[in-house]
């Protein structure tokens, strides 16, 4: 599409040198295509990418990429590069103290729920208790089908056994029943898709679904010996929220920590474990009676960090995935520690603000007053708006709904329209507009509006499943795009006037801007202003970053410009 495009440019220009190169690769193109010489490029590709690895299934599907790889009789399973699991031996350690200490807990665990990574282990220690129902839910059914290609024999077949390919988070916010024992098996809050597993609400929405005396599993990586500053943030994190719903909870430490909650009093009784063990006949290869036993010095029942310095993770103040990115970010380049250590609230509203400074000491400095500098700094401020809002908008359908894979396309694109529409709307109207600095100017007064509607949408009213439909996100998206769209084409012109007819330095100009401004959003938004801040905040400073435009811009209509 992109080599047609530029051949319709040259069309009127007739250079038929470059136009013949444009047609040559537009025919290696149709016979890569057509040959599936493209697959045999992208085979080479993949075997680069796993060079080292003895490679013996790679499968892509809508949620990412399945990879399997074999050393003597062991399999290894992939996810987006990511280690998820072996077969036909697990990690013993892990699985049996991940499984066996919430079962334990409960005097008689008969319906069990398992959120991700059931396969590899899991799903085999929970069957040997005496259970009636394991609902087993794993959003990728490509995951499942490589598995039981190398594992021919599965617990996936016990009449027992619900596998439901649905998102962890979906599943928990429609079910009906009650459960006994929850187990949640996913990667630690890396990323704010993965955070929303380890928030204050997702957990209320668990112990909604669980019995009077059931009990909630979680876990984190952590240290058998040593935890760094960085680690204990995180892990302190995630248990103070924990602890923020479930009246009762202790954490087990080691390599893993393991967070046990539950409504109704639980305690790691030994006595009890090691009863309950052998009543149910456990064939365990790692977690017997000793080891029971060992375990108790490693219990926490309280946070040991000074409490006004714990956080709690909320969907809408996603600090657990900010600590996650600090965590392995300071352990493979620590001279980074430095510059997360100063990261804070205050520290975070000093950037916009110096931000903010920035563009009025800019504009002010200019000899002959404020020239055009105003244009680029709304320009600036609005491309730092539209991402922000697209992304906030993105999370907040996530927390909604529990989901945002095949929607995020649908969510994006309705972004790009509004886009389409804004600007194809201000050039038919731009003749007829004359005081066109002050139409720039309530376009920045409605931005900063628009952002106080999100402000309020998502986080003053009672937050519940359906606050918005779909549809309703969809129309803050586009109308999202819609104000970012609207400025393009009325600040190219208010530029160009200036600049005497120079349409490329000024189209350059206003949309190198433009750029700058959506990459810094995206960058400041998703890394450290919702993480830190959260949406209300994050939403306030997009305020102030657009009050600061919007002033120098009735600075520069009053200046006669």
């Amino acid at each position: 599409m992109n080599l047609l495009s530029a051949l319709f440019v040259l069309y009127p220009c007739k250079r038929i040198i470059l136009s013949g190169m444009i047609i040559l690769l537009l025919g290696l193109n149709a016979y890569a295509l057509s040959s599936r010489a493209v697959d045999g490029l992208n085979e080479l590709s993949i075997r680069w990418r796993w060079s080292g690895y003895n490679l013996v299934r790679h499968q892509d599907s809508t949620y990412g990429n399945v990879a399997a790889t074999k050393s003597d009789n062991q399999f290894n399973f992939f996810v987006n590069g990511l280690f998820m699991f072996s077969a036909p031996d697990p990690d013993v350690a892990f699985v049996e103290e991940m499984v066996h200490f919430p079962m334990l807990l409960h005097p008689s665990p008969s319906r069990v729920l398992i959120i991700g990574g059931g396969v590899g282990g899991p799903l085999d220690e929970v069957l040997k208790h005496p259970v009636d129902e394991v609902h087993y839910t794993e959003l990728d059914p490509l995951i499942i089908s490589v598995y039981r290609k190398f594992t021919p024999t599965s617990t996936l077949d016990d009449p027992r056994v619900q596998v439901q390919n649905i998102d962890g988070r979906f599943f928990v916010k429609n079910v009906k029943e009650k459960f006994d024992v929850v187990i949640v098996n996913l990667p630690s809050p890396s990323t704010l898709q993965l955070n929303r597993f380890y928030t204050q609400d997702f957990f209320q929405e668990i112990r909604s679904i669980l019995n009077e005396d059931g009990v909630f599993s979680i876990w984190v990586s952590s240290s058998e010996a040593y935890m760094s500053k960085e680690m204990r943030n995180r892990n302190d994190c995630i248990y103070a929220t924990v602890k923020s719903v479930f009246p009762f909870s202790i954490a087990i430490q080691g390599d893993h920590t393991f967070y046990l909650s539950s409504a109704t009093k639980i305690s790691y009784d030994v006595g009890v474990l090691t009863k309950r063990l052998r009543q149910r006949a456990l064939e365990t290869r790692l977690l017997n009676e000793h080891y029971i036993t060992y375990k108790q010095d490693r219990i926490v029942s309280t946070v040991d960090m000074p409490q006004d310095r714990i956080r709690v993770n909320k969907d809408f103040e996603p600090i657990g995935s900010y600590y996650d990115i600090v965590l392995w970010n300071v352990m493979y380049y620590p001279e980074s520690r430095t510059v997360f250590d100063r990261v804070s609230r205050e520290t975070l509203w000093l950037v916009i603000l110096g931000l903010s400074a920035l563009l009025v000491s800019i504009s002010v400095r200019r000899r002959e007053g404020l020239g055009k500098t105003p244009i680029l700094a709304a320009i600036i401020t609005t491309g730092i708006a539209g991402m922000t809002f697209n992304i906030i908008l993105i999370f907040a359908f996530q927390a909604s709904y529990g989901y945002v894979y095949q929607a995020i396309a649908i969510l994006t694109a309705s972004f790009q329209v509004g886009l389409s529409l804004g600007a194809l709307s201000m050039n038919r109207l731009i003749d007829r507009v004359r005081r066109r600095v002050s139409v720039l100017a309530t376009i920045q007064l409605i931005i900063c509006a628009f952002s106080l509607t999100i402000l309020i949408t998502l986080t003053t009213f009672s937050w519940g499943p359906h606050i918005l439909t779909e549809v309703g996100f969809l129309t803050l998206n586009t109308l999202a795009g819609v104000f970012v769209g609207l400025e393009f084409p009325l600040a190219c012109r208010i530029y160009l006037d200036d600049k005497g007819g120079q349409v490329d330095r000024v189209a350059g100009t206003i949309y190198a801007s433009d750029l700058c401004g959506a990459c810094l959003g995206t960058a400041l938004a998703g890394v450290f202003l919702i993480p830190v801040l959260g949406v209300q905040q994050t939403c306030i400073g997009l305020i102030v970053l657009n009050l600061t435009s919007l002033l120098l811009l009735l600075g520069m209509e009053r200046s006669g410009l």
